[in-house]
């Protein structure tokens, strides 16, 4: 990424997302490498607010040009091999986008009350 992408990015954080906890692109890469890491070592105990305000960070990447770096999508290859249920929208409200995969299906590593919520929401729950 360029110095110039680096700022237009900063910029759009600072503009759009003005109640976001990133001032930085940095940051929210870092935020979603966390979480990423999380859901893999079967670690993450948020709810599903909190599961889909890591999902909004993702967004924001894809957003602010940072979806394709490097950095990410290798990132992004862990959190795709732990979903399931791919075919079933998980969050977000743009019904024809198709381009954010990581709103679809849930991880298989999740434990306790988030797994509970997602196996019995109906849309996931035809497929038991």
């Amino acid at each position: 990424m360029t110095t110039l992408d680096r700022q237009l990015a900063i910029k759009i954080l600072n503009e759009k997302y003005t109640n976001s906890r990133f001032a930085y692109p940095e940051e929210a890469a870092e935020s979603w490498k966390v979480f990423v890491k999380r859901i893999v070592k079967g670690e993450y105990e948020g709810n599903e607010n909190e599961y889909w305000n890591d999902l909004d960070t993702r967004d924001i990447l894809e957003e602010i040009g940072y979806g394709q770096s490097e950095d990410v999508k290798k990132i992004d290859r862990e959190f795709r091999g732990t979903l399931i249920h791919t075919d079933i929208r998980n969050w977000g409200c743009d019904e024809a986008r198709t381009d954010d995969w990581w709103n679809f299906g849930y991880p298989s590593a999740l434990t306790g009350y988030l797994k509970d919520k997602f196996e019995s929401d109906i849309r996931f729950k035809k497929k038991f």
